[in-house]
């Protein structure tokens, strides 16, 4: 009798034991973890993007240790927004670092200095700023059109005439196109209590497509119509490639102003994700882990130093286009609002 009650007891503790492997496994597909027996040894810190897969992933060369890393955790941290602004999210530098857009509140658009002075509301029911120039910056209106605004003037030009879908559309390096994603949509109806028939729009389920759209908006294409899942492009520095998954593997368009744009499978960046390649600046990236943020060498995937460490959390990681600054986002609080902060690291 005792002989079983100690049999039962070490099957359910063998159960617990692997419900919370099982479990810290699972955190560490979506957030960060070490993980000794994926690939290598030495690869063994990993972030995975939310489409999946071996192509999304970001190892990190796990050789060295983090905590002997050089720290910057010193460094005067500025807070960019009052706590008057809720909600800050996306910046973008403007291409002389002079001064960074930004998205806040209830779909608005603002612009401040690196000092945090010079702020100014550019547009409402608008968001997903990128700069077309030091002056003129794009965004996404009113769940409708693209516009084109000079944040010193004032002057706003609508861009695009049809309905833009609500994509996170990416602005070539070379100004000249925009890549986006498209969903399938379809004719749906319907009756109400009443008997009566609602006619709308719906995603069909069958995906969406990655497109091109010219700057000027009379040219658009096509790079995929596979009625399947393709997200996340971004533009290689150049301007002339853009990259994109499909499925959650890597792949590359370049005959950008052909009739037809062909692609193919991408295979030059097998330890990081797309999400992170698009942060590389003169060829080191930000990266979150563990309520840390660390420069990482993209040769060699190495962690090179502690740019920041506190007791919250992270998102939009960017450096400035001279590598002068450090930008983000951080809450102290497990949902609460994120406001923007700066750090000089040069």
């Amino acid at each position: 009798m005792i002989q079983n009650h100690r049999l039962i007891v070490l099957l359910s503790l063998l159960i617990i034991n692997q419900v919370n492997a099982q479990t810290l496994i699972s955190d560490s597909a979506l957030n960060i973890g070490f993980r000794p027996n994926r690939y290598d040894t030495a690869w063994n810190v990993a972030r995975i993007e939310p489409g999946g897969g071996r192509g999304s992933e970001t190892m990190i060369n796990g050789k060295i240790k983090f905590d002997t890393l050089p720290s910057l955790v010193n460094n005067q941290i500025r807070q960019l927004t009052s706590i008057s602004i809720k909600k800050a999210f996306n910046p973008v530098f403007s291409p002389d670092d002079k001064m960074i857009a930004f998205g806040y509140g209830w779909r608005k658009i603002a612009i401040v200095d690196p000092n945090g002075g010079h702020f100014k509301q550019i547009c409402e029911e608008c968001f997903r700023p990128q700069w077309l120039s030091n002056e003129w910056i794009i965004y996404y209106k009113d769940f409708k059109y693209l516009y084109k605004k000079n944040v010193f003037t004032d002057e706003e030009i609508q861009l695009t005439k049809e309905q833009f879908p609500n994509s996170d559309y990416k602005l070539s390096p070379d100004k000249k196109w925009l890549a986006y994603t498209d969903f399938n949509l379809k004719a749906m109806s319907d009756t109400d209590r009443l008997g009566h028939t609602i006619v709308y729009s719906a995603m069909d389920g069958a995906g969406n497509n990655l497109c091109l759209l010219s700057i000027d908006a009379q040219t658009s294409k096509f790079v995929t119509s596979l009625r399947t899942y393709v997200d996340q492009p971004c533009w290689t520095p150049d301007g002339d490639t853009v990259l994109f998954y499909i499925e959650g593997q890597k792949y590359y368009a370049t005959n950008l102003n052909d009739n037809t744009v062909r692609y193919y499978p991408y295979n030059a960046l097998p330890n990081i994700s797309l999400s992170d390649y698009s942060k590389i600046v003169h060829g080191v990236f930000p990266y979150s882990r563990n309520c840390q943020i660390i420069e990482i060498d993209r040769s060699n995937m190495t962690p090179k130093r502690i740019l920041a460490q506190n007791s919250c959390r992270y998102r939009d990681l960017i450096f400035s286009h001279d590598l002068r600054y450090l930008l983000f986002s951080k809450t102290d609080r497990y949902n609460g609002d994120y406001s923007l902060w700066i750090e000089e690291i040069k």
